[in-house]
């Protein structure tokens, strides 16, 4: 469900920079926990066509648009956190 169910079921990257504006956003879960979401960057954690699970950051200190090194810095950490998951599954 949501923004990170979405990254992990279409196995894509979003760097979204103003939550509320996006469909896909549960604001309920932000509700329950009393978390107010502004911005938010997610990457599935994919190994050998395996979703371990995803990454998800949320609210980007220092401005709302993600960069794209911000984005390749997190698929790499999801990419090494898979690998890892997958190793341990052996």
């Amino acid at each position: 469900q949501g923004i990170v169910g979405f990254c992990a079921q279409e196995g894509v990257s979003l760097a979204v920079s103003d939550v509320q504006k996006d469909a896909r956003f549960m604001a309920s879960i932000s509700e329950k926990i009393g978390y107010e979401c502004r911005t938010m960057i997610c990457s599935p954690l994919y190994k050998d066509g395996r979703l371990y699970g995803a990454l998800q950051l949320i609210n980007r200190n220092g401005g709302t648009s993600y960069q794209s090194q911000e984005v390749d810095v997190l698929n790499y950490l999801a990419h090494e956190a898979a690998s890892l998951l997958s190793t341990v599954e052996e």
